[in-house]
């Protein structure tokens, strides 16, 4: 009994990590960031909102901080795993002054 318990959780375990190792949600959000940096590529130093579709809506963002460089990188109803999923590609190579998450 104990070693099909294990051979269960062992199964288990695995097809999760495939999971999420094979699963890439938002990934044509993040394509559409590349392509759009590859035309003009943020500043670097800039006010970095990142996250959820709360900043994919807030399309005025730089109306409110009109002195400040806005990157708005919102993507789709990511999370903070999602965040940190694809920080590379939403975070670090921009290298934000502040960052709004």
């Amino acid at each position: 009994m104990n070693m099909l318990r294990t051979k269960y959780a062992l199964f288990l375990f695995l097809s999760l990590c495939s999971h999420f190792t094979f699963s890439q949600p938002f990934k044509d959000a993040i394509l559409e960031f590349q392509r759009m940096d590859s035309i003009s590529m943020p500043k670097q130093g800039s006010i970095l909102f990142v996250g959820s579709s709360s900043f994919t809506n807030w399309e005025d963002v730089q109306d409110y901080f009109p002195t400040y460089p806005i990157i708005n990188r919102g993507f789709g109803g990511s999370s903070l795993p999602d965040v940190i999923r694809y920080a590379q590609e939403t975070i670090v190579k921009y290298a934000p002054k502040q960052i709004y998450i």
